[in-house]
């Protein structure tokens, strides 16, 4: 019985700068530099039903504060994520999958008074589903298309006369697709991988950010 479950937990904690880390997730470059503080906690499990299905379960937290970021307009946030999929080996060459999303990013008080202490806060739910096929023993491919939809808090600043600015807190819905291109080919000497994606992930500037990515990796 034990054999058919496997658990695992992931913790990580970094400090690096937002020189590095924003140009990674936002594809900006920004002279405001200061250091950033992350904590990452992932704990999982996998269920394996028979030689042929697996399912899995997880939960991220990862939570971002800002070293003396008054000044740059980076504020704290964490992000909280939990994830259901199953996994099932169609072929012996061939592997179809679907994964399940709820995500919750939170950014504390980004410093505007007119704010107060309230946060904006974004939820999401989205799935991916797809399939693994090994061509060959040299050639892999993967591809999966998705749907994300997301329901964003913030405030929204409107002028009511010369001298008045009110900050009234609002609220609106976003939704578009999700996909992701994996193909590794393995040569006599070297193995080469392209990787597509399009993310959606947290940012220091309050919101979440989508971006397509295309990664070519030679080994």
């Amino acid at each position: 019985l034990q054999e058919r479950y496997a658990l695992g937990l992931d913790v990580a904690y970094v400090r690096d700068s937002t020189l590095t880390n924003e140009f990674d997730e936002t594809g900006a470059v920004r002279v405001d530099i200061t250091n950033r503080d992350s904590l990452l906690l992932n704990p999982n499990a996998t269920w394996f039903v028979n030689d042929s299905t697996a399912v899995t379960s997880g939960f991220v937290f990862n939570d971002v504060s800002y070293v003396d970021a008054e000044d740059t307009g980076f504020v704290d946030y964490d992000y909280k994520q939990g994830t259901a999929g199953i996994n099932h080996r169609w072929r012996d060459n061939a592997t179809v999958f679907a994964n399940f999303y709820v995500s919750e990013f939170q950014a504390a008080d980004d410093g505007n008074p007119l704010n107060g202490d309230q946060t904006s806060e974004t939820r999401s739910y989205s799935g991916m589903a797809g399939v693994t096929w090994q061509w060959d023993p040299a050639l892999e491919t993967t591809g999966a298309v998705g749907w994300i939809s997301s329901n964003l808090g913030f405030f929204n600043l409107t002028r009511v006369s010369q001298f008045v600015v009110v900050s009234t807190p609002e609220e609106a819905s976003a939704s578009g697709p999700l996909a992701q291109v994996n193909i590794r080919k393995t040569f006599d000497t070297l193995v080469a991988r392209f990787d597509y994606s399009r993310q959606v992930s947290p940012s220091g500037r309050g919101a979440q950010s989508r971006a397509d990515r295309l990664v070519l990796n030679v080994e």
